[in-house]
């Protein structure tokens, strides 16, 4: 004789009073946020992924000429580490300016490749290691 237990129908477990919903959060990525947090708007836009390859002068002017259109451009400057990095920072006489070619630039297609723009945290004048 085989003693064979009845199986217990499998009831499922009650949700704990208080215990969190395991959801995930949807949080936006940052690359949805106009500035991200700790970068301030800022009257200088810290221009990157530009080309290297690319002659620091041809680079300036090509940025110059696109960011005029937004305002008075006091500079555009680039590191005397320019191979390594392809950066570039552009100095707009007023932060209104600024935020509105970091909106309108965002992504931009310069010399075949997508342009990331943040405002700088370094103020102009800090940005020593300039050479134009």
């Amino acid at each position: 004789g085989s003693m064979g237990m009845p199986m217990a129908p499998m009831h499922p477990m009650p949700p704990l009073p208080g215990a969190p919903m395991l959801m995930p959060q949807l949080t936006k990525p940052e690359s949805m946020q106009i500035a991200p947090p700790g970068h301030p708007p800022s009257n200088t836009l810290w221009i990157s992924n530009l080309p290297v390859k690319s002659e620091k002068k041809a680079i300036k002017a090509v940025l110059n000429t696109l960011y005029q259109q937004f305002g008075s451009v006091r500079a555009v400057l680039t590191n005397k580490r320019w191979r390594s990095r392809g950066q570039a920072w552009v100095v707009f006489e007023d932060v209104s300016c600024a935020n509105l070619a970091l909106m309108k630039t965002q992504g931009s297609i310069v010399l075949e490749r997508p342009l990331r723009v943040e405002f700088s945290h370094a103020q102009s004048d800090v940005i020593s290691k300039r050479d134009g």
